[in-house]
């Protein structure tokens, strides 16, 4: 038996991961027989057969996508389809045919490719939503062993996710999964919603079974987590580096505000910014005038979008710099690159306030990881949106805005920076035992016994069901 993960990208072998996903996910599959199979990230080239690699026990099994399959399956159906979807941005939906065709013969691609490398007792693991239909692709190929399907983003509402035309046959893919895992009961609830809406499909009485089509497919809400005491462990070294001191320098011993994203429209960073400003003529506001850093980690640069929204984030920047600088002051300093890891967290270390506001986020590990990488004697503070995943666990952690009220995120950063030393040290504390009730070792762990533990026989798979 081994461990397969599968995700629409697969690390490079022996690079440093790049956030606290890619490090779980590498725990789950080592100490074993484990294997990452996906795509190899790269620039479009023809379709062939996987590149192997075998690093630390892992085998990494990597396939090309050629630009058909990169502008379809890729920027076309799973960014500009089912991203604005799950975010719920109908607005940015760009639905085109050829998209989804070629989305779904993607996932038939990787289904050619993985299922001849499965024996019926693996256990596999699909990552997200570019994959949603690699379950029922691998079961027509004959697969029988286990399998789970993990979501990462948040899961629409039944309201919303009919907006997709084919949103039917879409979820109907779900019913190849042996277990179906979300970040928050709230999205849960909106599986089992819509679920109970297709023909065949039963709920059990503990709302988290489904006899669907005498299939047995479970659900459930698995929260991602962080390891702390690695994230600890790296934020303490880094925050005496040549980037540290130039950011304290920035500072100048005024109070520091740190954000750090992907440049991306869910993670609200031009709302964020001009909250910010809301702050800094806020008269209510004593004591010295903070600065903002916020790192917009470029993504997906080739969309249109994600070009003018990285524009109207550094106009917007620019218009607060000029309206608000001094001789001594210059309250916003935009880091428009990739930071490692490291950097990042030495940041966070070093910041009075985190500052975590997107419009809508599946969980936010970014959260976490500032709260863990704070000094226990002197830590900061945390202010965080009611709409990313992670304010379900950290309600009473942080101090919660709704990043659409500019004027409701300067008064949280207002009240994150008066707050006292004793109750920063209390909600510190809080929040490390918060997170240690959800590890990242917890959620793959917990997912997987799930996934591996006896359940009701199935029906042997068919691509239709009588009730359908």
């Amino acid at each position: 038996m081994k461990r397969v993960v599968v995700s629409n990208r697969v690390p490079t072998p022996g690079d440093p991961p790049t956030g606290g996903l890619s490090v779980a996910l590498l725990d789950a599959l080592a100490g074993g027989s484990g294997l990452w199979f996906g795509w190899n990230g790269g620039a479009p080239e023809p379709r062939a057969e996987p590149a192997t690699q075998h690093h630390d026990g892992i085998d990494f099994a990597t396939l090309p996508l050629d630009e058909d399959d990169y502008d379809g399956y890729y920027r076309g159906f799973s960014n500009g389809v089912l991203w604005p979807l799950f975010h719920g941005r109908l607005e940015a939906m760009t639905h085109d045919w050829e998209a989804r065709r070629t989305y779904d013969d993607v996932n038939r691609y990787f289904a050619d490719h993985l299922a001849p490398r499965l024996c019926r007792t693996d256990v596999v693991w699909v990552q997200d939503y570019h994959l949603i239909p690699l379950g029922q692709e691998l079961r027509a190929r004959g697969f029988e062993g286990r399998l789970g399907f993990f979501l990462h983003t948040p899961f629409p509402p039944y309201e919303v996710l009919r907006a997709l035309p084919e949103w039917a046959v879409l979820f109907d893919c779900f019913r190849a999964y042996d277990l179906v895992g979300f970040q928050t009961e709230h999205d849960m609830r909106h599986f089992a919603d819509t679920a109970e809406r297709r023909p065949g499909a039963t709920l059990s009485s503990r709302a988290d079974h489904l006899d669907w089509g005498g299939r047995s497919v479970e659900f459930g809400a698995f929260p991602v987590g962080i390891d702390i005491d690695e994230t600890a462990r790296i934020a303490a070294k880094n925050t005496d580096t040549d980037d540290a001191r130039a950011l304290l320098d920035f500072a100048d011993g005024r109070p520091l505000i740190v954000g750090a994203d992907r440049l991306d429209y869910t993670k609200g960073l031009v709302q964020r910014v001009k909250a910010f400003e809301k702050l800094l003529t806020d008269e209510e506001h004593h004591g010295p005038d903070p600065v903002c850093v916020q790192v917009a980690a470029p993504s997906r640069t080739g969309v249109d979008e994600y070009r003018q929204l990285a524009e109207r984030l550094q106009q917007e920047a620019g218009r607060i710099n000029a309206r608000h600088n001094r001789p001594d002051f210059n309250p916003i300093r935009l880091i428009g690159r990739s930071l490692p890891r490291s950097t990042v967290l030495g940041f966070f270390s070093i910041a009075d306030v985190g500052l975590v506001t997107p419009v809508r986020d599946g969980m936010n590990l970014v959260a976490k990881e500032y709260i863990a990488a704070q000094p226990v004697d002197d830590p900061g503070v945390l202010v965080l949106s009611t709409l990313a995943g992670a304010a379900e666990e950290l309600a009473d952690v942080a101090v919660l805005v709704n990043p659409y009220d500019l004027d409701g995120v300067a008064d949280g950063l207002r009240t994150a920076l008066a707050m006292p030393l004793p109750e920063r040290r209390r909600r510190h504390a809080l929040g490390l035992r918060t997170l240690r009730c959800t590890t990242a070792e917890d959620w793959w762990n917990r997912f997987l016994e799930r996934l591996r533990a006896p359940r009701p026989s199935s029906r042997p798979w068919s691509s239709s069901h009588p009730a359908a």
